[in-house]
């Protein structure tokens, strides 16, 4: 599911997450980097020669809230949040209890 997309210097920079929590960053069209994440990573990345850093946080029992900060050389060039889709929030929740009810049991 694309979350946001960033323009810069003519350059398309695209943030993209699944429910499972992996996160594609992609430059104009192209996968530059993926991780899998539950509250936020680092991208690093290059457009040029100058080095990008798009840093994901996602406060997902807090305000369920997804900030995106594009930095270059230390400075954010780019900020944006966002509420984050029902359904993520619905799906790490079950996966949360999941967890907990497979721990008790293991624990019986």
């Amino acid at each position: 599911m694309k979350y946001l997309e960033f323009k810069y210097s003519g350059n398309k920079i695209e943030f993209e997450n699944s429910v499972f929590g992996r996160e594609t960053v992609k430059l104009n069209g192209r996968s530059v980097s993926r991780k899998y994440s539950v509250t936020g990573t680092s991208h690093i990345f290059k457009i040029g020669g100058d080095d990008f850093e798009l840093k994901s946080t996602y406060k997902l029992f807090r305000d369920g809230a997804l900030t995106l900060d594009l930095i270059k050389e230390e400075s954010i060039v780019c900020s944006n949040s966002f509420g984050v889709n029902s359904r993520h929030r619905i799906a790490w929740m079950a996966i949360g209890f999941a967890i907990i009810y497979v721990v008790v049991r293991l624990m019986q």
